[in-house]
């Protein structure tokens, strides 16, 4: 039995003894591996990598280079994780011994790790290329952050719990930090700087969210107190909100650094947007959900408004907050993707739509292709609504969505027209840009990402 899997002409076979080899398609007779019970080699196939993981009739794994099957260039473990050297991303591997404990191998040298072995290690930022740090866990289960360079001393205290985004994943130099005494006590989270792992930026809280601070998005970030209120704050000024306390504020404009509004809910569980600059008094009425973008996101100035068991979307300008400048029938609307004073455009299940609020009539711009039409659960909604900006003036409407954990993009003409899908919002920016500056003697320097 074989299977196709290689962009350049590789195939991996099984035989009837149950091992698998790697073929090359100019030699069917002569495998360019030796057999073995398996072989991790996805990303090879995929052109990313040249190193595969086998695994030998005991079940333990070494990695090979595919230029030689004799010879491993790390030694047999009980497990080898793929993340790192093996998928192409850095010249890391983290491995899992024979008594379950693990340790971070560098390729240059397979005998000696370049951390001490312990009962766990998060090491997704490091071996991914993302960052120089990795979290570990003691066999008391502790956890702690150690820096490449350092084995033996840990970059942060020890504590019950740390948050792996943020430092950990190369996303920013904060981390987030918690304990609780007891088993049965409250958890504790405090944010703490790289440099300074003895005092921390925040006040302690029961809870602090990765937008805005940790993601490096802006220098605010969202707590929620023992009573699940929330408020953001200022990464100098951690004793007094910006904000008043609310049932809950949105991940979303102000705390991600993209416009100087925010969305709250109040105790009656209704929504408002708010002006950093004015904490007591909302921009808008309030109303049962406001989608965050449109003036959230700084994509238009509009704003969007449902109403429970309403049978409409309601499109407001911020400029009347009283009236809506046009409605969409929320029937067959599967999706909102973009709005702006003149249209909005959306999907249903099959068609790429726009709605014409000038006209008050909908138009239908086009079919999804159908390996496109599963998924609008994963599209998202955010980055699809500043793209859209940014780019539907030259004539293109991408769509982001979500595929295991990278962000790729469909892109559209205006016209509705599928032009092709990506593997990443940033190879179709540059396709996007590449058409523009072909069709209008443009430069690079006039776009920005989102």
């Amino acid at each position: 039995m074989s299977k196709h899997l290689g962009v350049y002409g590789y195939y991996q076979i099984k035989n009837t003894n149950n091992q698998y080899a790697i073929f090359h398609i100019s030699n069917f007779t002569e495998p360019i591996t030796k057999w073995w019970n398996y072989i991790d080699s996805d990303s090879f196939f995929k052109g990313k990598s040249p190193y595969y993981i086998a695994t030998n009739k005991d079940g333990n794994q070494a990695i090979f280079h595919i230029d030689n099957p004799e010879q491993p260039v790390s030694q047999w473990w009980k497990e080898i994780y793929p993340h790192g050297l093996v998928h192409g991303r850095s010249e890391y591997y983290m491995v899992r011994n024979n008594q379950g404990l693990e340790a971070i191998f560098h390729v240059s040298n397979p005998n000696q790790p370049v951390s001490r072995w312990w009962k766990s290690i998060f090491s997704y930022g490091l071996v991914s290329g993302y960052s120089e740090y990795y979290r570990v866990t003691d066999k008391d289960g502790y956890e702690a952050i150690f820096h490449i360079s350092n084995p033996e001393q840990p970059i942060s205290q020890w504590w019950k719990w740390i948050e792996e985004k943020g430092l950990i994943e190369g996303d920013s130099d904060y981390y987030i930090a918690g304990f609780r005494n007891h088993q049965n006590d409250p958890w504790r989270h405090a944010i703490f700087h790289k440099d300074n792992p003895d005092e921390p930026v925040s006040q302690w809280w029961s809870g602090i969210y990765h937008s805005g601070l940790i993601y490096n998005e802006s220098e605010y970030y969202v707590v929620r107190d023992s009573h699940r209120q929330h408020a953001i704050f200022h990464k100098d000024h951690p004793h007094e909100p910006i904000t008043q306390w609310w049932n809950d504020i949105e991940m979303a404009g102000f705390i991600k650094g993209e416009s100087q509004y925010y969305l709250a809910q109040n105790q009656d569980e209704k929504w408002a947007i708010f002006h950093i600059d004015n904490p007591y008094e909302p921009l808008t009425n309030w109303h049962g959900y406001i989608y965050p973008f449109g003036i959230v996101n700084n994509t238009s100035e509009c704003y969007v408004v449902i109403e429970k068991g309403s049978s409409t979307i309601k499109i407001y300008h911020h400029s009347d907050i009283f009236k809506p400048i046009y409605e969409i029938s929320k029937i067959n609307t599967s999706l909102l993707l973009y709005v702006n004073e003149q249209f909005a455009f959306y999907l249903t299940k099959k068609y790429l739509m726009m709605y014409d609020g000038v006209n008050m009539q909908r138009n239908v711009l086009g079919k999804l292709p159908k390996h496109l039409q599963l998924y609008e659960y994963r599209i998202k909604e955010r980055i699809t609504s500043q793209l859209i900006a940014n780019y539907m003036d030259y004539g293109f409407i991408p769509i982001v969505f979500c595929d295991m954990s990278n962000n790729m993009c469909h892109l559209f003409t205006k016209n509705g027209d599928f032009i092709d899908s990506f593997k990443s919002v940033k190879d179709a920016i540059q396709y996007m840009q590449q058409e523009i500056i072909k069709n209008n003697n443009l430069s690079n320097e006039i776009f920005r990402l989102y």
